[in-house]
């Protein structure tokens, strides 16, 4: 939650995450992303942008080596990943797609 800071409401375990790292929500009054990103392509502007929640699952190998690190450098870079990851899993573009790219150049290229 640290290393994501303002780009997330919340980090949350997951108990019914079994096959993806993490996932996106939102709380329960909020706009779904995917109606915050089709509000705003209608030109929608006079709305507070909820932040997601992430919720993570705690047994996956990538969320592991996030908690058994502590190279600050590379804890922001996966869990920015991780987040574009599920973003990208709920069919929304990352704000930032060359460093969402550039992230993971570097995370693979180590």
């Amino acid at each position: 939650k640290k290393a994501l800071g303002d780009k997330v409401k919340d980090v949350v375990a997951s108990s019914r995450l079994a096959d993806s790292p993490a996932v996106v929500v939102v709380d329960e009054n909020d706009p779904s992303v995917q109606m915050q990103q089709i509000l705003k392509s209608m030109g929608q502007t006079d709305f507070e942008e909820a932040k997601p929640i992430l919720e993570i699952n705690v047994e996956d190998p990538m969320v592991k080596k996030i908690e058994n690190s502590n190279d600050e450098q590379y804890i922001e870079q996966l869990s920015s990943v991780l987040l574009d990851q599920a973003l990208l899993a709920e069919g929304v573009m990352p704000k930032d797609p060359v460093g969402f790219a550039k992230r993971l150049h570097a995370l693979l290229s180590t």
